[in-house]
């Protein structure tokens, strides 16, 4: 029974010493590959991270949302995560906008992956053409009153009823923000389709958002 006893002793003596040593090794393997990653450039981590990013999206999947009314659809990745929420959607809009042109949020989805944070939204609002301008006005001068400044970076009219905005939205001693929009005009109808980010990430969403753009699509 001694014998036995002491056998298992040297047993769990053995176990525990290889333990330490597995704890030890992976211990400095952490440190080195923490000093590895220090020493690496942020623009190269970043195309790093980038690659990783692209080599998990060849799995997915894309998804179709279409309007409740049947008038619109689009594509988007799998890896969004739509929210559904009431007072989430409720308190996405502001209040003012929502009531001048009676917008509504048909879609909300958000994501987070190795590239960034960013939100895709679809609206619908009673808007024409002709307007454009004036709710781009009211959006600014909503934005101006939190203290942001919204900047049109970029516009483009492909169609006579298709705008599409690059906008930046900033404010002193906070991250700025940007968004790709594409209003759909469909008689005294609108489609809002955005694609928003923070600035620091945009590039690495900027091929995405064209993407979802692109395919936009009105159904006949």
């Amino acid at each position: 029974m001694k014998r036995i006893w002491k056998l298992l002793k040297i047993i769990l003596l053995f176990l525990l010493v290889i333990g330490i040593l597995i704890s030890v090794g992976l211990y400095y393997a952490s440190q080195k590959l923490e000093k590895i990653k220090n020493s690496i450039e942020p623009e190269t981590l970043s195309q790093i991270n980038f690659l990783i990013s692209k080599e998990e999206q060849k799995n997915l999947e894309h998804k179709e949302f279409v309007t409740p009314d049947g008038k619109l659809k689009l594509k988007y990745l799998s890896n969004w995560r739509e929210i559904k929420d009431p007072a989430t959607l409720e308190t996405s809009l502001p209040k003012e906008i929502k009531e001048n042109y009676g917008l509504e949020i048909l879609f909300l989805a958000r994501r987070l992956t190795g590239k960034g944070l960013s939100q895709l939204e679809i609206c619908k609002g009673t808007l024409e053409a002709e307007s454009v301008k004036e709710f781009i006005e009211a959006t600014k001068a909503l934005y101006q009153k939190e203290g942001w400044e919204m900047e049109i970076i970029d516009s483009s009219k492909p169609k006579d009823n298709e705008y599409i905005f690059e906008i930046r939205y900033s404010k002193p001693n906070r991250h700025s923000f940007r968004s790709k929009e594409k209003i759909v005009f469909l008689e005294d109808t609108a489609y809002i389709v955005t694609f928003f980010t923070a600035e620091r990430d945009w590039n690495n969403f900027l091929k995405e958002s064209n993407e979802i753009m692109d395919s936009v699509e009105i159904i006949d």
